[in-house]
């Protein structure tokens, strides 16, 4: 059977270092919801972030943005959307991101 719903263009796994699940949610939440809303409202309603089961332990734990659309990747980086802390802080609680395209999909 054959997959019907929306595909993702981009994933984007997000380390986020051991014990900062929940700083970080906090943050996209707080701060990179509105800011993208503001900035950049045709991208809002075309990502979702995917939370691993367990956020909070001695390990970092990897989240995931699906990013949807015909947007370029160029389109979804926070440099041009954060503030200069804001974004210090996202990279205070990340350990880096991994990020694959795709053009749709297989079957």
């Amino acid at each position: 059977m054959a997959f019907t719903g929306a595909v993702p263009t981009y994933i984007c796994n997000t380390e986020v270092k051991a014990g900062q699940g929940e700083a970080f949610e906090q943050h996209i939440r707080d701060v990179v919801v509105p800011a993208i809303v503001k900035a950049r409202p045709d991208l809002a309603d075309d990502w979702t972030l995917l939370k691993p089961m367990a956020t909070e332990s001695e390990q970092p734990s990897i989240y995931t943005f699906l990013f949807f659309g015909s947007h370029p990747i160029g389109d979804w980086a926070l440099g041009p959307i954060l503030t200069a802390a804001e974004l210090e802080t996202f990279h205070e609680l990340t350990a880096g991101q991994v990020v694959w395209g795709f053009a749709g999909a297989a079957v």
